[in-house]
């Protein structure tokens, strides 16, 4: 963005905008449900299957996009804060119901904090990928962290402040930044896990395989203390619950990733540790 003031934004249903001060008043009458995740996780997935719930509006990656700032977020931390209450909450609150879950893994980039700080409560689902399965899907999507177009706008840098050090990481491959991007992810989870907890805020975690299960959904319902959906939704779920990864666009399937992916990942490990970082 040539400029960091964010742009204005209708709300979905084209209804006249609430400002700041009302959308926080709104949304903290309703219980949000959030991610913290990766990306190329089963985020669609978890949005299609959340919206089984009845009374809960699902949202996957809905406008305003919170990649329209999030890279210049990562050095002014203040753009995020205002970004939320200008954009993003005025949107979030124009969408009826009570229950509001929205799956988008920009979240967990800078957004949590100054959300958490204008006294909304959000519940967090930490949603959790094999590695090395999200660091080949965005390896064939070309979304490479700090070197991709892609990857700079939905992903994290080795160049970001307050990420896992990665030194030297200008000459390691593509695949090895993608695997960094997710040993990255796996400490936010962490952090955001004891982070929430330390303030009496509801997390739940689970991995896509188990997502996918009819008795892994009814896990998650439970430890977020929604309702259950109906006999025919359950049905619906069973019948699709091997549905494929959303995917933003085609995907380079027969693109074979160069090298020994163990000898890589163990590489991008080693650099990480030598630096004193927790990846």
């Amino acid at each position: 963005m040539a400029d960091s003031t964010p742009t204005p934004t209708s709300t979905p249903e084209g209804a006249p905008k609430l400002s700041p001060e009302e959308a926080v008043r709104a949304l903290s009458r309703r219980r949000l449900i959030l991610t913290c995740t990766t990306g190329r996780s089963g985020t669609g997935f978890l949005t299609a299957v959340l919206g089984l719930v009845p009374g809960l509006a699902a949202r996957h990656e809905p406008r305003p996009w919170l990649t329209e700032v999030m890279r210049e977020a990562q050095q002014d931390p203040d753009l995020a804060r205002r970004f939320l209450l200008e954009e993003k909450l005025p949107a979030m609150a124009a969408v009826e119901g009570k229950l509001y879950a929205e799956t988008s893994h920009l979240f967990c980039k800078g957004f949590l904090e100054p959300l958490v700080e204008l006294g909304l409560r959000p519940d967090l689902v930490i949603l959790s990928r094999e590695s090395r399965a999200v660091a080949l899907s965005m390896l064939r999507l070309e979304t490479v962290p700090g070197r991709s177009v892609q990857g700079l706008r939905w992903y994290l840098s080795p160049e970001d402040p307050h990420v896992l050090p990665l030194p030297g990481w200008q000459e390691l491959t593509d695949y090895q930044l993608c695997f960094w991007y997710t040993q990255e992810i796996a400490r936010r989870c962490r952090h955001y896990e004891s982070w929430f907890c330390a303030r009496d805020l509801r997390v739940a975690r689970i991995e896509l395989a188990r997502l996918r299960t009819v008795s892994g959904f009814a896990g998650l319902l439970r430890d977020l203390d929604l309702p259950r959906p109906g006999l025919y939704a359950w049905l619906r779920l069973a019948v699709n619950r091997y549905t494929r990864v959303n995917s933003k666009r085609r995907e380079k399937v027969d693109a074979a990733p160069p090298g020994d992916l163990d000898a890589q990942e163990r590489e991008v490990l080693e650099r990480i540790g030598a630096s004193g970082g927790d990846g």
